[in-house]
């Protein structure tokens, strides 16, 4: 039987979803869930436009609809006891309006995109 090689850092018993430790000291503390993922990307954008207004338009939204503002701040739905959320086809129709590729917005953005350093 072959022994089974676990990478540097890598603890079995640690249970799934805590943490991963990788070499060169860098660590996931979790996965993010495909909304915190949304919200990462809307925040590159607002960035990229140079403020929600203007993204609002470039979306085809009034300059000053609340909907990207609600899922941004994570405001609550005191109608359901949740924060606003981007649900599937709003994320879609987001990518298709600004040209970006499908699934662009439940991708986790990359260091460079977060901090624009390689």
């Amino acid at each position: 039987m072959a022994a089974i090689v676990l990478p540097e850092g890598y603890n079995p018993s640690r249970p799934s979803g805590q943490y991963l430790s990788f070499p060169g000291g860098y660590s996931i503390d979790s996965m993010q869930t495909v909304q915190e993922t949304r919200r990462a990307r809307l925040m590159l954008l607002i960035r990229q436009y140079g403020s929600l207004a203007d993204l609002n338009q470039a979306v085809g939204l009034e300059r000053n609809a609340p909907q990207l503002a609600r899922i941004k701040n994570a405001n609550a739905r005191l109608d359901r006891g949740t924060v606003y959320t981007m649900g599937d086809q709003q994320a879609r129709d987001i990518e298709e309006k600004l040209g970006l590729e499908r699934g662009w917005m439940d991708t986790p953005p990359t260091y460079t995109e977060l901090t624009g350093e390689d």
